[in-house]
Order: C-alpha cells, then structure tokens, then sequence
C-alpha cells in the first residue's frame, strides 16, 4: 500500500478514535496536524527503498510521540501487525454499524463497547 493511501487510512483511524473517545490523553488535533504535514513529504512510488525506510519512521514517530508509547517496550511481528490491523479496521466497522443503529438503546450500546474496546487478558 502506498503511503498516500496509508495516511488516509490512518487518517480516518484518528478521527474514529477521537469520536470514540477511548484515548483521553491524546491531542488529536495534533496528531492530524502532524500527520497532514507528512503528506507533503511523501516519497515518490519510485523512489529508493531508503527513503521510503526514513519516511515510515519518521510517521511511526509521530504516532509513537502522540500516543506517549515507549518504543522499546513493544515489539510487533509481522502477525501482530495483521491482527493488531484487523482488530481496528472491525472496530471501525463497528463504530459505523452503531451510528447506524437505530434499534439500539445507548445502555446496550455501551454495553457493547465495554467489552469489545477493552484488550483481552
């Protein structure tokens, strides 16, 4: 995927998290801001394996910095990426069924996120 469309994708993310609002110390607006900014400097689809290194890491970065999350601590394989990618991409289609939802009670709504938005232990 290439990174312009990476940036959407993690765009639409932020902003599902922010109406979610399950992560109370993020400056979303920031994060956006931050990330809107990178897009100028995405690098071309041919350009050298390298650069498109660097700008991964620096967009990682920034994502790193928001969130306030020690690097060194967490480590993801190729599988826990997938996983990890997969468990957002259904929480976005979650959160679109629940605003689309018009049976529902806000109570088994929340009863819903309760248990779905909390990481199994």
């Amino acid at each position: 995927m290439h990174f312009c469309v990476q940036l959407r994708f993690q765009l639409l993310v932020l902003k599902k998290f922010k109406e979610a609002k399950i992560f109370n110390n993020v400056d979303f607006n920031e994060l956006v801001r931050a990330l809107e900014l990178l897009k100028s400097d995405i690098p071309s689809a041919l350009a050298p394996f390298e650069e498109n290194m660097e700008f991964a890491k620096r967009a990682q970065q920034i994502w790193i910095d928001a969130f306030k999350v020690n690097f060194e601590l967490v480590s993801f394989s190729l599988k826990d990426l997938n996983l990890l990618n997969n468990y957002l991409k259904s929480m976005i289609v979650i959160i679109h069924c629940q605003r689309s939802s018009l049976s529902y009670s806000q109570s088994i709504w929340d009863g819903i996120e309760s248990r779905i938005l909390v990481a199994n232990k």
